[in-house]
């Protein structure tokens, strides 16, 4: 094993086991148990990786560039942490400008931020999928396969359909489902080694529409500017 990979690890101590219905007590506080029905590949990538992904917390990256089990989960990991992270952004700067070809209200000193994170989650995520490119050349490859500006201009058409009202809601949704929107065809892309075909974008664009809509609702209510 790459002594990079163990060292990511050496403060995480896994316990794998079949599930025999008998309870395990722990006497570390910081131990987690996880019951998987069965020690295969598919329970442990889905079942156990998140939770070594989450302990590891920065050291995640280094992690999955080196086991590939790690990747999806890391993956899920960052897409869900950069998309939040947008849509905070985008609430706590109350965005107040309108670009034209989106007609949302969008500033662009927070659209370079936004694309930065973006740009960021990207490039993790062909780091942890062992790609050696450069920054530059991933991001442009990726740019190619699933035309970037075309599924933020898709986001935003749904986006003013769904939520008809002008407010701190669509500005954190569109912030949100951008991110996450991007982030899903990249991981497919990068992660899984697929090429994501128009039917799925489409897919892609309803499940970030949606989560984006309801994430910017809650956060909306829970700080007190839903609109009137």
């Amino acid at each position: 094993m790459d002594p990079q990979a163990l060292k990511s690890v050496q403060d995480l101590v896994p316990v794998i086991a079949a599930d025999t219905g008998v309870a395990q007590p722990s006497s570390h506080p910081a131990i987690q148990h996880v019951s998987l029905p069965a020690i295969d590949r598919e329970h442990v990538e889905h079942a156990l990786a998140p939770l070594i992904v989450k302990q590891l917390g920065d050291k995640a990256l280094a992690a999955a560039r080196r086991l590939p089990i790690l990747r999806h989960a890391y993956a899920e990991w960052l897409l869900n942490e950069t998309s939040r992270a947008n849509a905070l952004y985008a609430l706590s700067t109350g965005i107040a400008e309108t670009v034209p070809v989106l007609n949302l209200p969008l500033n662009m000193a927070d659209i370079v931020v936004l694309t930065k994170n973006q740009l960021i989650m990207v490039y993790k995520l062909a780091l942890a999928a062992g790609r050696p490119k450069s920054p530059v050349a991933v991001i442009g490859e990726l740019m190619g396969v699933i035309g970037a500006g075309f599924l933020w201009r898709q986001i935003a058409r749904e986006l003013v359909g769904l939520i008809p009202v002008v407010g701190i809601v669509p500005k954190v949704a569109v912030a949100y489902a951008g991110t996450y929107a991007i982030g899903q065809a990249a991981q497919t892309y990068l992660v899984e080694g697929k090429v994501p075909g128009e039917d799925q974008l489409k897919m892609l664009y309803t499940r970030a529409i949606e989560r984006g809509q309801e994430l910017a609702k809650n956060l909306a209510q829970r700080d007190g500017q839903t609109n009137s």
